[in-house]
């Protein structure tokens, strides 16, 4: 004896059911993409961390080989000031990390989307390779001072000839291109600090110096 079975009737979607999960999935979107650009933004920071990590270390271990001295103090002309300042070759006081960093991207901050990756140290480096400033009077002796950090730094002057004077005289801040209003410094004890601004001006009381900020 054989049993017959119910035929099977699928019922297709309605406009209105369809028009509800729509709904439900734009919904669902709008509260996970904030979530996931908040991850993007730690993940970018924290690459940007190990950059600056990498980039103190090379100098630290630079001056390690010429006198205890940073670049920034070892290159100096007949007057007393940084050597490349007057032509604006500032860039050069990364290109003698050559033999001190890992790589060339650890010059460059994921969050940082008007430099790029050079492909060497010779040919094609240059300021546009570079999304950090390096401290002039960064001294190896004191390990409260800056010596290097994220390049979105300001306190509302201009940059002239590559250089920003960084002080307690005026508020300083981070421009909201690069990390979203924060910012990284490397510091001479061999530490990189992320700060927002209101950290960034404590930063810079417990620098002790006026800070001369030289950007590539």
């Amino acid at each position: 004896m054989k049993i017959k079975l119910a035929p099977h009737h699928s019922r297709a979607l309605t406009f209105v059911e369809v028009i509800v999960g729509v709904v439900v999935l734009l919904g669902l979107l709008v509260l996970i993409l904030p979530y996931f650009a908040q991850c993007h933004s730690r993940a970018t920071r924290i690459v940007c961390v190990c950059n600056l990590k990498e980039v103190g270390l090379g100098f630290r271990t630079w001056a390690g080989d010429h006198g205890e001295l940073y670049p920034m103090k070892f290159y100096t002309n007949r007057a007393g000031g940084p050597r490349w300042l007057a032509s604006g070759d500032l860039f050069r006081y990364f290109q003698v990390l050559s033999n001190s960093v890992k790589s060339l991207t650890n010059l460059v901050c994921p969050d940082d989307k008007q430099v790029r990756s050079a492909t060497n140290f010779a040919g094609d480096f240059g300021p546009q390779t570079i999304s950090y400033f390096a401290a002039l009077q960064a001294d190896e002796s004191d390990p409260n001072m800056f010596l290097a950090g994220d390049r979105n730094i300001t306190n509302g002057l201009p940059i002239l000839g590559g250089l920003l004077r960084l002080d307690t005289n005026r508020v300083a801040g981070w421009i909201h291109k690069i990390h979203h209003g924060a910012g990284n410094i490397a510091i001479t004890d061999g530490s990189v600090q992320q700060l927002k601004s209101s950290g960034l001006n404590t930063a810079v009381l417990h620098s002790g110096v006026t800070n001369w900020l030289l950007f590539p």
